[in-house]
């Protein structure tokens, strides 16, 4: 039946079709509105919690979307962002969603707090899937119900003809140029690390009766923050503000108690209020670290005991959790013995021990007492939860609820009591009576404060916190000697790493009847993509200039200035015999080919051009292509396979990620420069055919050179092939400008090199591959740029040959180049600026701050000196910088004057003293 509907709807199309488009397309024009697209919604929108942990990224990675709005059963491509209820989403269609659609969109039920316990189970099942998972890559979003959105759902799950329910092939195409529907942007930029996190954690004192010194130490632990899928809709109810309550009211009751030297026991009290819990109780291994390991006296040094308090009021039952059971006479087992005792004697909850050993090889502990017994000290963590592994713990679904609030009152009641007949070594008297009691009211207060607000540690980690200092203020009420201390990761090899875009906001389009695909491109994909760009800031502006490409422009508004940005390394751009030679193949053999290489496009100019290139890189032979882009695109994909792997520095050009991903082998990205990390991918990829090391020669936004010798070792000895993209290095890096290998004293050495002659090379335009000739016949045959290209215009290439005739024959402006660079740099060094990266002409000068480098740019050019500033996302974030590229071209007297303009402009913005 569906092959005859083809068959009939091939005869339409073969026969009628181009009639009736003629006809019904004008139509549809004509009727359809102006502004496809109605006016839009806007929701808040939370992103899915991503945070790194001991180097392992866990969470969403992605922020921006852009896309087509489609239901859960609508979807099919990456294009789609699928909009649905968290409810009718299971881990399974989530895994399939993250690796196919674009984008994700979750909406909650209207009230968590009428859910079934069945309804609430699934939710933190898909919850645990989603956060403690592998990474995803795509924008994850939820955010509450609302009557706009369900409308919206509705439209996406009735309105569209999926390929599935289309009766006929013309009925699935009409559906695809005329249906109905939304489009969903979130015009935020990429979240990035956040890169000044402070962990606040608060700690004070009760001093007992004697001296302080020798008296016996309990500390009581809690930590403020939350967790769940998204930071900020985590308002953890019973994980962890219920712990924060109740150790808040202890510290009430026992300070009422330590306020007369009558009452005050023979005891030292501690409380400690940490941050970061719920990512490995960072906060509390920060503070024991200072405590322990530091110069100054500890608080906490020979504690009698630990208690920690985490997630105290879910059910009547309450558990002792311990690494190690107390001995009987111990204060663990003496505490364990009192809440035994008072919570058979108030008849209002059940008490039990839980032992859990400390798995060392795991790097995520079970509870925060386990921070504490590592470090020796005895420790216990209470809590109404049996389990570390609970869901309850990490959920956005732990709300406050009346119920919570009286299991609170009675787990206080109990701990405090418990706490106080130890201390004061008492077996009959109830001490928290009135009007020394259990204040419920003060528990409710605290507890509803702190579970109206998101609590994520990525939301705290600021020394200006309101609610860290909310808690300090109580603390200081209370206790003495309170103190706050904040800690950040180690920036080295971070413990852990925040990120931002937290909360946005979630635009969608209503896309009118129309011809979807012929009539809203533009408002459906083109416009909010332009939207982003510009939202994100990395919107690039052409800089016109009105003059040739040489050290002295002219601007087109008529400034003249000093170039300092451009690749022209040789000064050849404008050179009087490259213009020559160009001429004279100008009128020898003409504009252009009109053909591809291998029909009629090969002059011998082209050929002179390769072995010339050949000769200068002694590498057998060589071929040209348009560009060197289209020479990293047309390598890989033509001689490595889905049996092959490929290993490549993270950081290298576009050019190469790009002509990756075009082939079929396996690929491992090594961090940068990192030969340790090199060597595990390459022993990972010991079964592939073949391998291959694929490297910038010179890293052009940081000026710094790959680590040739190591690589070549490594690849020696794992029998790998070696590929260099010599762009910023071919004609002026080494000692003969030979590049890299040049630099390195390693002529001949790599298998594999790229390059361009659009930059030190007279700056033309071409790229070319120099090599084995196998490899280049290999090229000739299947590379797809070089074969569906035309081939290089004539003056090109004569202009490129007059450049390798110069650079063969002499090193004069090799030395120069030598000279100005070293120049500026020395100069520039002394000043007092930063210069990043190796002895090479491409000299960044860092200024960190985004705004603060458009600004120096922008006074540079008033001084006369063009230079451009470098931001995010090309560069790493707070690491801007203006890069400065030096030339041979450049005189003395133009360094300097560099080099002043520079020193005014750093002044000036106080970069420099």
């Amino acid at each position: 039946m569906w092959l005859e509907e083809c068959d009939g709807f091939a005869e339409l199309c073969r026969g009628y079709l181009p009639y009736y488009l003629l006809i019904i397309l004008p139509i549809f024009i004509i009727i359809s509105p102006v502004n496809p697209v109605a006016a839009s919604h806007e929701f808040p929108v939370y992103r899915m919690h991503q945070y790194d942990l001991h180097g392992v990224p866990h969470g969403c990675r992605n922020a921006p979307i852009s896309l087509e709005a489609r239901s859960l059963t609508g979807w099919s491509t990456s294009r789609h962002c699928v909009v649905t209820k968290v409810l009718s989403l299971t881990p399974s269609l989530f895994h399939s969603i993250k690796h196919k659609a674009g984008a994700l969109i979750v909406i909650l039920p209207e009230k968590l707090t009428e859910l079934t316990l069945e309804e609430k189970q699934h939710i933190m099942n898909l919850e645990e899937s989603m956060l403690f998972g592998p990474e995803t890559t795509i924008p994850v979003y939820f955010t509450s119900w609302h009557p706009d959105l369900q409308a919206i759902l509705d439209d996406l799950s009735n309105g569209f003809i999926t390929d599935e329910k289309a009766n006929s092939a013309a009925e699935a195409m009409f559906n695809s140029i005329s249906a109905s529907g939304y489009q969903v942007v979130v015009a935020t930029g990429q979240a990035l690390a956040k890169t000044d996190v402070k962990i606040a954690t608060l700690h004070g004192k009760l001093t007992g009766n004697g001296a302080e010194e020798k008296l016996p130490t309990i500390a009581l632990v809690t930590h403020y923050d939350s967790a769940g899928i998204a930071p900020e809709m985590s308002f953890g109810a019973d994980s962890n503000a219920s712990g924060v309550a109740m150790l808040l009211e202890i510290a009430r009751l026992f300070s009422i108690l330590y306020s007369t030297s009558r009452s005050r026991p023979q005891y030292n009290l501690v409380f400690i209020v940490t941050g970061a819990g719920k990512l490995n109780y960072q906060g509390s291994k920060k503070w024991l670290e200072d405590q322990l390991d530091g110069l100054e006296g500890s608080i906490i040094q020979d504690a009698a005991y630990v208690i920690c308090l985490d997630t105290v009021s879910t059910s009547d039952n309450f558990y002792v959790h311990v690494s190690k059971p107390p001995k009987e006479n111990s204060t663990g087992g003496l505490f364990y013995k009192e809440l035994k005792t008072v919570s058979e004697l108030l008849n209002i909850t059940t008490v039990e021990g839980v032992h859990k050993k400390i798995n060392l090889a795991e790097e995520t502990l079970a509870w925060e007492h386990e921070r504490y017994s590592i470090r020796r000290l005895p420790a216990t963590t209470l809590s109404t939860l049996k389990s570390h592994e609970d869901p309850i713990r990490t959920t956005i679904l732990d709300v406050i609820q009346t119920k919570q609030i009286d299991k609170l009152y009675k787990h206080t009641q109990v701990i405090a009591e418990a706490l106080a007949r130890h201390m004061y070594n008492l077996s009959s008297s109830q001490i928290f009576i009135n009007p020394l009691d259990v204040s419920k009211e003060s528990l409710s207060l605290w507890f509803s404060y702190l579970a109206s607000q998101p609590r994520a540690a990525p939301l705290l980690a600021d020394k200006n916190n309101i609610l860290v200092n909310t808690l300090r203020e109580a603390m200081i009420r209370y206790l003495g000697d309170v103190k706050i201390t904040f800690h950040s990761p180690d920036k080295q090899d971070p413990e852990f790493v925040f990120y931002d875009v937290t909360k946005a906001i979630l635009n969608v389009y209503r896309n009118k009847w129309i011809l979807k695909r012929f009539m809203s491109l533009l408002t459906e994909c083109i416009i909010p993509e332009l939207k982003v760009i510009k939202a994100t800031g990395i919107w690039k502006k052409e800089r016109i200039i009105a003059s040739p490409q040489r050290t002295r422009i002219i601007l087109a508004n008529g400034t003249e200035a000093l170039n300092f940005c451009a690749n022209n390394y040789l000064g050849l751009s404008d050179n009087k015999e490259v213009i020559s030679a160009a001429k004279v193949a100008l009128d020898k053999y003409g504009a252009g080919l009109s053909s591809v290489r291998f029909i009629c496009g090969t002059q011998t100019i082209h050929v002179e051009l390769e072995k010339k290139i050949a000769q200068f890189h002694n590498r057998e032979d060589t071929i040209l292509y348009a560009s060197c882009f289209d020479a990293n695109a047309g390598l890989f994909e033509t001689f490595l396979t889905s049996e092959d792997t490929i290993l490549s520095d993270e950081l290298n050009h576009a050019s190469i990620i790009d002509g990756i991903r075009l082939c079929k082998a396996k690929k491992y990205r090594y961090k940068h420069r990192n030969m340790v990390d090199l060597e595990n991918k390459l022993q990972e990829s010991m079964s592939s055919r073949l391998r291959l090391i694929a490297t910038d020669g010179v890293f052009s936004m940081d000026g710094t050179v790959t680590p040739l010798p190591k690589i070549l070792e490594l690849a020696k000895k794992y029998n790998a092939l070696t590929f260099v993209d010599d762009c910023h290095a071919t004609g002026f890096f080494g000692k003969t400008g030979r590049g890299t290998e040049d630099y390195f004293n390693q002529l001949g050495t790599v298998d594999i090199i790229n390059s361009t002659l659009g930059k030190a090379l007279g700056g033309a335009a071409g790229g070319y591959t120099t090599g084995k000739k196998e490899l280049i016949n290999l090229l000739k045959q299947r590379s797809r740029p070089y074969l569906f290209s035309n081939s290089l215009p004539p003056p090109v290439v004569a202009s490129a040959s007059k450049v390798m005739d110069l650079i063969t024959n002499s090193t004069e402006l090799l030395n120069r180049l030598k000279n100005n660079t070293n120049l500026f740099r020395n100069n520039m060094k002394t000043a007092g600026f930063t210069i990043s990266g190796d002895n090479h002409p491409i000299c960044p000068v860092m200024i960190g701050d985004e705004k603060l480098a458009n600004e120096f740019a922008n006074k540079m050019i008033e001084q006369g000196i063009y230079v451009i500033a470098f931001n995010y996302p090309v560069v790493p974030k707070n690491k801007a910088r203006i890069r400065v590229q030096i030339s041979a071209a450049h005189l003395q007297d133009d360094i300097k004057q560099a080099v002043n303009a520079f020193i005014h402009v750093g002044k000036k913005l106080k970069i420099i003293k």
